[in-house]
């Protein structure tokens, strides 16, 4: 699914100078493996990112806490996409968000705090492709979910610092990555990545179990376009 926008949406709250540039933006919705109920999972895709200049001033509509005049032009297409992956997780843009004191966010809708956790990921791919991912659900437990960049050489460089020795031998740096920050989302901020949190293997395309603090879950983990996507935890 794509839409083409053009100045700004009520949709997504994208606003831009495409016209006076002669820019064509588009936004992609990806198709992303459907997580089981009560899960809403929507990743959203700018593909031309680097060539387009995106205003940081509807930023404050969902972002009210944040400044959100010293963010690079990087952080602020991030920013966009998010806001169209959460708008369209939701169905609607009256939303915004505010953070815990360990930076989990808290989603409210039209003004009133909602029931529903989310958790949101986001990032830049070298072809300068931004991608975000939002995950909601109505359960009474908190979520997690991250996209790391599946060739990103960097994971070969910080594994001894945050995965243990059969998790290297595994091989599957990007998938174990993914999945770490997703149970950290959910868990933290107090957790040591490499020895609380235990990634069992096999690490497949599909479901994985993980130990945190010596408590087990089933998490999800797939890979959509050029990104590795986490999620869980699945009860």
């Amino acid at each position: 699914m794509s839409f083409t926008l053009y100045g700004r949406t009520e949709f997504s709250d994208i606003a831009f100078i495409g016209q006076k540039y002669n820019i064509l933006v588009t936004m992609e919705l990806l198709n992303c493996p459907k997580p089981p109920e009560p899960y809403r999972l929507v990743m959203a895709r700018i593909p031309n990112s680097n060539s387009t200049k995106f205003n940081p001033i509807p930023l404050t509509k969902h972002f009210p806490n944040r400044d959100v005049t010293g963010l690079s032009h990087k952080r602020i297409v991030e920013h966009h996409t998010v806001i169209a992956a959460i708008s369209a997780g939701l169905g609607h843009n009256k939303w915004h968000l505010e953070h815990e004191t360990g930076g989990r966010p808290i989603l409210f809708e039209r003004g009133e705090k909602a029931n529903s956790k989310i958790s949101i990921s986001h990032m830049q791919c070298p072809e300068k492709a931004s991608y975000a991912v939002a995950m909601i659900a109505d359960v009474d437990y908190n979520i997690g979910v991250d996209i790391v960049y599946t060739n990103d050489k960097r994971l070969e460089r910080i594994a001894n610092r945050t995965m243990s020795d059969n998790e290297i031998e595994e091989g599957n740096l990007p998938e174990i990555w993914a999945l770490k920050e997703a149970v950290f989302k959910a868990n933290g901020p107090a957790i040591d990545f490499k020895n609380e949190i235990v990634v069992q293997a096999p690490v497949e395309n599909s479901e994985v179990v993980v130990n945190c603090k010596g408590e087990e879950d089933k998490w999800l983990v797939h890979e959509v376009s050029c990104v590795t996507l986490a999620l869980g935890p699945i009860k």
